[in-house]
């Protein structure tokens, strides 16, 4: 078992002395901005079928970051995936939001690559306890395939 560790141990020097590029680089050149005031929060949407439910809590805070903390329940599989997200533009109720990372069911944090990244444009307005969300294109028409949603506010 030392061996182990000590080989372990001599890698990670290994890596470090090479001046080989840290994985987690490029998050940091994501500048996220405040969201809407009336977005900051979690909010929830749970999506039922006969078959599974797919529950996804999203968490928008002060600074702009975004975490998406999302459950799959079927009968023979339950998993877990945790999105870090950056809203990078805001715009009366029109925001742009980014995806940084991905953490799946694995607990392996897969930093998305700059060139990897898209940006996501969404049409968002917030009435009392409900956050109406659809994606639309970088002209602001709706994008066909994606359907708005109603996400509902978490009380904490």
């Amino acid at each position: 078992m030392s061996r182990i560790v000590s080989c372990a141990a001599a890698l990670v020097f290994a890596i470090a002395a090479c001046g080989c590029p840290n994985p987690s680089a490029g998050a940091d050149e994501v500048k996220p901005v405040p969201p809407p005031k009336g977005m900051v929060g979690k909010w929830r949407l749970e999506v039922k079928d006969e078959k599974a439910t797919r529950a996804s809590v999203y968490h928008f805070m002060k600074d702009g970051r975004v975490e998406v903390d999302t459950r799959l329940d079927t009968p023979d599989l339950k998993t877990t995936d945790l999105a870090k997200r950056a809203v990078t533009h805001v715009e009366k109720d029109r925001i742009t939001v980014v995806d940084i990372s991905r953490t799946g069911a694995s607990g392996m944090e897969d930093i998305i690559p700059a060139e990897r990244r898209r940006n996501r444009f969404y049409e968002v307005r917030v009435k009392d306890d409900e956050l109406h969300w659809s994606e639309v294109d970088e002209a602001g028409k709706p994008v066909p395939q994606a359907k708005a949603v109603v996400l509902k506010r978490v009380k904490e």
